[in-house]
């Protein structure tokens, strides 16, 4: 901040220089909460929620099956000495898709869903 004093008989000249980085950032700081009235800050922010809920859809869509394996071989314990339902994680699929389907991979998703809906907006 540069300040320059300049002295007449009958005036005095203050001239105050500051850096465009700090005035800068006041701007940028009083303009956001300006902004939360706006209608474009609801849409901008309705669209940022969309795009959030979106790339945790798309991420728990891709994943899930993979949980579901791993879950399945997890609960298959062979009880009382019966033998183990799966073998292996490929044995797991074939088994679900033959008696389910593909979208028997995805059974339970709903609920993984809607718990990860909102972790993924909110991040």
């Amino acid at each position: 901040m540069t300040t320059t004093t300049t002295t007449t008989s009958q005036t005095i000249l203050l001239t105050t220089t500051t850096t465009a980085s700090s005035s800068e950032a006041r701007s940028s700081s009083s303009s956001s909460s300006r902004d939360r009235g706006n209608p474009s800050y609801a849409v901008k922010t309705a669209k940022q929620l969309s795009a959030g809920a979106l790339s945790g859809l798309v991420e728990v869509s891709l994943t899930y099956p993979t949980d579901y394996v791993k879950i399945m071989l997890q609960l298959d314990e062979g009880r009382d000495g019966a033998a183990k339902r799966f073998r292996n994680s490929a044995d797991v699929i074939r088994q679900t898709v033959r008696s389910h389907g593909v979208i028997g991979l995805y059974r339970g998703f709903s609920v993984v869903f809607y718990g990860a809906l909102p972790k993924y907006m909110f991040r």
